[in-house]
C-alpha cells in the first residue's frame, strides 16, 4: 500500500509541476501580448499551487505598479 501511495504522490507532484509551468508560460505570453488581465489570472493560478513562487510574485508586483 505505501508503495502505491508514494507513486500517487509523485504523479500529483509531476502534474502540479506541469500545471505551474504551463500557467507560468501562458502568463508570460499574455504579458508580452499586452493582455495583462489574462497574464495576471495565469500567474495567480501558479500562486494557488506554489504561493512562494518568487518570479510570479515579482511579475504580479510589476503588473500592479503598471496599473497605477
Amino acid at each position: 500500500m505505501k508503495r502505491q501511495s508514494a507513486k500517487s504522490d509523485n504523479s500529483s507532484l509531476s502534474q502540479n509541476a506541469n500545471y505551474i509551468l504551463v500557467s507560468f508560460e501562458k502568463g508570460f505570453d499574455f504579458n508580452l501580448l499586452g493582455d495583462y488581465a489574462r497574464a495576471r489570472a495565469d500567474w495567480e493560478r501558479v500562486l494557488r499551487i506554489n504561493p512562494n513562487h518568487a518570479t510570479v510574485r515579482n511579475n504580479l508586483e510589476v503588473l500592479r505598479q503598471m496599473e497605477y
